[in-house]
């Protein structure tokens, strides 16, 4: 329940890596993978996500020129992280609530 939401700027990215003259469109897959999906992905290992949220690729403004760098910014436009879960050690006896009382 995330959208992806890319730029134009982003798109360009993807046109400029994959495209070839001599196999076309071919490469396009792999520069997705290299330049959104990747990058994609360790954005979001480690992040809890509201459902809802929408994450924006947008092309990188500043490259510092390593070779592994991504050419892409990614972050989080709408929602907000979920609450991390807290986890009761089991010597620690824990009450349930009680429903509240339904008249019927």
């Amino acid at each position: 329940e995330v959208a992806i939401e890319l730029t134009d700027a982003a798109k360009e990215v993807l046109v400029e890596q994959g495209f070839d003259p001599a196999m076309g469109a071919r490469p396009l897959r792999r520069a997705i993978q290299r330049f959104i999906e990747d990058p994609l992905a360790d954005f979001v290992l480690g992040r809890n996500l509201n459902p809802g949220a929408t994450i924006l690729v947008d092309r990188k403004e500043e490259l510092t020129g390593e070779e592994d760098e991504s050419l892409v910014d990614i972050k989080i436009v709408e929602g907000e992280p979920r609450a991390e879960k807290v986890t009761v050690p089991a010597d620690e006896p824990v009450e349930p609530e009680e429903a509240p009382d339904s008249e019927d």
